[in-house]
């Protein structure tokens, strides 16, 4: 394996035989295991006190970098240690920037000086900033034109690419050509601006060459051309000093404008880079480069914060007329509209079809193909803009309005289908906690673009007189809620005519409430008697019933008196009509509210009024109604609304009435999870069991969870089946109440719920943020067996299979503690067997945590810890492997096999696990562990020191990760030294 240097093996010709083996090593091939070893053998030559820094920084260091260039270089610095005062997270901090950066750059411009004279490097740079990587064939065609120029570095480009393939700042895995890192390419860029002169005049002279190209390297020379114009002419803009920036040959310019040009126009180029790079590098003699910057530059790009206003940039009128006068414009405008508007995440707003027009009119066919293809998309933030311009052609319109249309019932679809199951079952805790976030975030914004477009037809029908089209309209069902939204937020007052028909269209139908706002807002006195039939029709939709108590108590208040009183035959629609409209107080202005509310209730019956005025209201409590009032609620409560129920009950209780036929209406009738629980609730409150069971078996899942924590308390140990089979009610919260419940009250006929509720895999995990599984229901069954003195013995075997299944650390090591405490020698034999495993699972570790800390182990497991084992064993298993001696060997034999451990340097920090373990019990013993050490060793005073030791006792008693893995376990015994605070932050 060749390591280093091979390039003086490629310029003496040594070595070509071996070509058909060979391969070379790129960054990814380190990634594997590799990587992972040079840093861990760079990591233990360190000093101790540096190796523990260097092992608590591992897992961000190795995620950090990509090739052993960057371990050397990141090791080379952590040897000088932090500086004063220095904080880990700064000190790790520096070495990053170190390995990345700084050192990376110094090394390449060092190289390039010795190399580099002529602008050679300019040129590489150039290339691969402007195309991040070439191939050699390129590179070929490029020296044959850049030969007839400049024939010096013509002939020595190649070579100098060679060089520096070969010292690895470049690298070719097989025939296309990249820079290594991107602190190589930093690192090229600092060298070009402190040798700019020089370096300027080379980038001309490739730009020229390269526009030059010909045969089938024309095309790639041209591009090539105009992205190393860009970026050289940005990266000039950053060197102090210079002024003008930089420019390039007029006949270079003239090729690329000319390649620009056609760009645009074709149709099969790939448009919107193609518009951002003319902005950058397009003359002002070329008019698509022009539009280009007319139509971007008023947008903040390449941010993530874009102007949500676009305006154009300031141009003269003789600007304009020359743009607007030349045909390339349209084509290019037409295509900026169909082909990248649709797609800007900058907001153009609805005034730019306008402001367009004046260089490029007549463009509504490009809009509606735009519109074309984002219905069925979500969120687009220019969906408006590109509406306000398509709507110019109704008739073409009228095609995408039909897909919208589409996209729309599809979305509905789902919504009253799988997406209400879905959310019902989510409402309940059927699911984890982690789809609830997927099932919002996966339908934001659905039907949003498909909205903005029925949205504009809508208006665009209105605005031009034509609202009969929109009645006459074979889908008017699907455009009612636009219709009516149009309608009510229009600043024209709509002629009754269109109101009535918009209210006989909508009638019974899912937007009707949309419809009486938009009659709210452009009231008509004549259409009192259209909201008189609809109140007495007793419609049960509560949005509906919610805007047609506004609307009458705002713009017909009298006719509402009217209507109250002429339902007297109808005693249950009555109260129904009186409570929405007490309830409809929050809806409306403040100002004048109780004025018009005293106003009904001056002139309805006085019941009603004392019923109404008795309701709650925001922070005010239900007061109580005289016998008269009560009776009048008891007389309806068999056909009242769950609504309605929520809102008398508490005036029944204020009043001292019995509330348990209201209450069962109540639970009977409601299907919303929020009101369901109120309701078992109100049941809990009064005390009714039979409503409490009632409760129990409702379709809601909290109402079940009030009932079953109601009920458990009404009933000693053990609790009714009618409550343990609630150990697989599919509702998460039910379930955790219900464990809840039994971990305080063990009974060995709880035994059979508490078993299935221990493989409970509902998790409250953060999906979004990539977290563990978690399964706290399964974790407090497993603490609530723990409670139990005589278990089941074929339990043990079934928590072990959990154990070694589950996907929650937590509950494999909850069920390998029950398991090693609660169940006899075969249990605790499977457990050391699964210590012993030859594969890398942190079961292992948690089986030996759960042996070293059961009250008896049998002395067959303990005899096999021997000081060979705690040699061989990798340190994270060591440490918990020694406690397990100390815990349940004979004190005499522990220290016959610390005595044997003593003689291995790298694993004498076992010897204070096992002193600090028998102190508590064997004093005498743990002293003799730590008479061990060699005199006036400070680690000696670890059970003597009045204060804490430092952790750099453990510097020379073995390697990191057992002294990491000591640290951890010996808790606060040992401190880290304070960091002495510094001047700046």
């Amino acid at each position: 394996m060749i390591t280093s240097r091979d390039d003086m093996m490629q310029s003496a010709d040594v070595g070509t035989g071996l070509n058909h083996w060979s391969i070379e090593l790129d960054g990814d091939q380190y990634s594997d295991g590799p990587l992972i070893a040079i840093h861990d053998n760079r990591m233990d030559q360190l000093p101790a006190d540096l190796q523990a820094k260097a092992f608590a920084f591992r897992p961000d260091a190795l995620r950090a970098f990509e090739t052993p260039l960057e371990i050397d270089l990141y090791f080379k610095e952590m040897q000088e240690g932090p500086a004063e005062g220095e904080a880990d997270h700064a000190f790790f901090r520096r070495l990053l920037e170190a390995a990345h950066r700084e050192a990376v750059q110094n090394e390449v411009v060092k190289y390039l000086s010795k190399i580099d004279s002529a602008g050679l490097s300019a040129i590489v740079w150039a290339l691969l900033a402007a195309r991040s990587q070439f191939d050699r064939a390129h590179l070929t065609a490029l020296q044959r034109a850049l030969r007839r120029i400049a024939p010096a570095l013509a002939d020595e480009l190649d070579k100098a690419v060679d060089r520096l393939v070969a010292t690895r700042h470049l690298r070719q895995p097989a025939r296309t050509v990249a820079f290594a890192h991107p602190s190589v390419k930093e690192g090229f860029e600092a060298f070009l601006q402190a040798n700019w002169p020089r370096n300027e005049g080379a980038l001309e002279l490739l730009i020229e060459a390269l526009t030059k190209l010909g045969g089938s390297y024309s095309e790639w020379g041209l591009e090539t051309a105009a992205r190393a114009f860009q970026v050289t002419k940005a990266f000039s803009k950053r060197i102090e000093g210079i002024d003008p920036p930089f420019d390039i040959d007029p006949d270079a310019q003239a090729a690329i404008d000319a390649w620009l040009d056609e760009g645009l126009v074709d149709e099969k180029s790939d448009f919107s880079p193609l518009l951002e790079l003319s902005t950058d590098v397009g003359s002002s003699e070329s008019v698509p480069s022009e539009v280009a910057r007319w139509l971007l530059l008023g947008v903040q790009r390449g941010a993530s914060v874009f102007l949500k206003k676009w305006k154009p940039p300031t141009y003269s009128n003789e600007w304009y007329d020359r743009i607007a006068g030349n045909p390339v414009t349209a084509k290019v405008a037409g295509r900026f509209v169909r082909d990248a508007l649709p797609w800007e995440r900058g907001g153009f707003g609805r005034g730019f079809p306008e402001k367009l027009d004046r260089i490029a009119p007549n463009l509504a066919l490009a809009y509606c193909e735009a519109a074309r293809k984002m219905v069925g998309n979500g969120f687009e933030s220019n969906a408006d803009t590109v509406a306000v311009g398509a709507v110019r052609d109704v008739a073409a319109f009228a095609p995408i309005v039909e897909a919208a249309l589409d996209d729309l019932t599809s979305i509905r679809r789902y919504s009253a289908q799988e997406g209400a199951e879905e959310w019902r079952a989510i409402q309940d805790g059927e699911r984890d906690h982690a789809v609830e976030e997927g099932h919002q975030s996966n339908h934001e914004g659905d039907g949003y673009t498909s909205g903005v477009f029925v949205d504009a037809y809508i208006a665009q029908l209105r605005r031009e007189g034509h609202w009969r089209n929109i009645a006459a309209h074979p889908r008017v069902d699907e455009l009612l809620y636009a219709w009516a939204r149009d309608v009510a937020t229009s600043a024209e007052r709509p002629e009754i005519v269109e109101l009535r028909e918009l209210m006989r269209l909508s009638q019974d139908k899912p937007s009707e409430h949309q419809t009486w706002w938009a009659a709210r807002e452009n009231w008509y006195p004549e259409l009192a008697a259209d909201l008189r039939a609809r109140v007495l029709a007793d419609p049960t939709e509560g949005q509906l019933r919610s805007e047609l108590v506004r609307t009458a108590v705002l713009c017909a208040p009298d006719m509402l008196i009217e209507v109250i009183n002429a339902l007297s035959q109808r005693p249950a629609a009555q109260v129904r009509l009186v409570v929405d409209v007490w309830e409809a107080r929050g809806r409306l202005s403040a100002k004048g509210r109780s004025a018009k509310l005293k106003q009904i209730s001056n002139r309805i019956s006085p019941d009603l009024g004392e019923i109404a005025e008795a309701l709650s209201f925001r922070k005010r409590a239900a007061k109580g109604v005289g016998a008269t009032a009560l009776a009048h609620i008891f007389s309806t409560i068999g056909n009242l609304s769950a609504s309605t129920l929520k809102s008398l009950v508490p005036i029944i209780v204020a009043s001292g009435g019995d509330a348990a036929e209201a209450v069962k209406r109540w639970l009977i009738v409601d299907d919303d999870n929020d009101d369901a629980r109120a309701a078992a609730e109100a049941a809990v409150m009064l005390g009714n069991e039979p409503l409490m069971e009632l409760a129990l078996h409702h379709k809601r899942a909290d109402a079940r969870r009030v009932a079953l924590i109601a009920l458990a308390k009404a009933h000693a140990a053990p609790l009714p089946d009618a409550l343990l089979r609630l150990a697989t009610d599919p509702g998460n919260r039910v379930r955790r109440a219900l464990v809840a419940i039994l971990k305080n009250r063990p009974h060995p006929d709880h035994l059979p719920a508490l078993r299935s509720l221990i493989h409970d895999t509902w998790s409250d995990n953060d999906g979004y943020h990539h977290e563990p599984e978690s399964h706290p229901i399964a974790c407090e069954a497993i603490e609530a067996l723990a409670h139990y003195d005589d278990l089941p013995a074929d339990l043990g075997p079934e928590l072990l299979d959990l154990a070694d299944r589950t996907p929650d650390r937590e509950v494999s090591q909850d069920a390998l503690i029950l398991a090693a405490h609660a169940f006899g020698a075969d249990i605790r034999t499977k457990l050391w067997e699964m210590v012993l495993m030859p594969v890398s699972r942190w079961i292992r570790l948690d089986a030996l945590d759960a042996l070293a800390n059961a009250e008896f182990v049998e002395p067959e497991i303990v005899a096999q810890v021997t000081a060979p084992l705690l040699l061989k064993l990798p340190a994270v298993l060591a440490v918990p492997a020694a406690v397990l001696l100390c815990n349940h060997a004979a004190p005499v034999e522990a220290v016959s096999v610390f005595e044997r451990v003593a003689s291995s340097n790298n694993r004498r920090a076992l010897l204070l696990v096992g002193a600090a373990t028998l102190a508590p019990n064997h004093p005498v013993e743990a002293d003799q562990i730590l008479d061990l050490m060699e005199p006036g060793h400070p680690a000696r005073d670890l059970l003597s020191a009045p204060a804490p030791l430092p952790t750099s006792v453990l510097n020379d008693l073995g390697k990191v990760r057992l002294r990491r893995a000591v640290r951890e376990r010996l808790g606060d015994r040992l401190i880290d030294p304070p960091v002495a605070e510094t001047a700046t932050t």
